[in-house]
């Protein structure tokens, strides 16, 4: 009797099996739910990144600020200013010639030269009339021939004439007016007036 009281070999292993398959189904569910609560938490940590003000969004950008490389500023490149030309009115080394008068006679003329510029005229004991300029009219353009000495396209400055007193005739020709004649000892000013109050005589080039 107590052999025919044990469960048949058939009914025990239904049962093993009716228990082990509650047993999957309970593990199933309770994975089920693990996966449903993390995607539910995501999706909340999700939504919370991208509400302004958040503590979740400003903890994300701080610690991507901590944790990323240090931003490098970028400046546009800017260009070098330009060397500034030299001014015109830059002082250049003074430039002149001078020519030994021929039987005593010279002419003395300046083409062009720049409104307002001194010419100052000076009797000397030498025997050579020189003409020299000084400032930009340094840069104008000097040549002489028998009797003549011309100066071409003086800028602002000053022009210096040296007359010998020995010479026979002497013209001074600002852009063909005669501003000077000598002859023998004689002066005589035909062009605009003249400052003579010094040892110079001292004219004003006009427009």
């Amino acid at each position: 009797l107590r052999l025919m009281d044990r469960p048949a070999p058939m009914a025990e292993a239904r049962a093993r099996l009716e228990h082990a398959g509650r047993r999957r189904r309970a593990g199933r569910s309770t994975a089920m739910l693990r996966r449903a609560a993390i995607l539910l938490l995501g999706s909340t940590a999700v939504l919370s990144a991208t509400v302004p003000g958040s503590p979740l969004r400003d903890w994300l950008a701080n610690d991507r600020g901590a944790a990323g490389p240090t931003a490098t500023a970028v400046h546009e490149p800017v260009a070098a200013p330009a060397t500034a030309p030299a001014a015109e009115s830059a002082e250049a080394a003074p430039a002149g010639i001078s020519v030994r008068p021929l039987e005593g006679r010279m002419r003395v003329v300046l083409t062009a030269p720049a409104p307002g510029s001194r010419i100052r005229v000076r009797l000397h004991d030498g025997e050579r009339v020189g003409v020299w300029a000084a400032g930009v009219a340094a840069r104008a353009r000097f040549r002489s021939g028998p009797e003549r000495i011309e100066v071409d396209g003086a800028g602002p400055g000053e022009i210096r004439v040296e007359i010998p007193r020995a010479a026979r005739e002497v013209t001074l020709e600002v852009d063909g007016q005669v501003y000077l004649r000598k002859q023998g000892e004689d002066l005589r000013f035909p062009g605009p007036a003249a400052d003579t109050a010094g040892p110079e005589i001292v004219f004003e080039v006009r427009p």
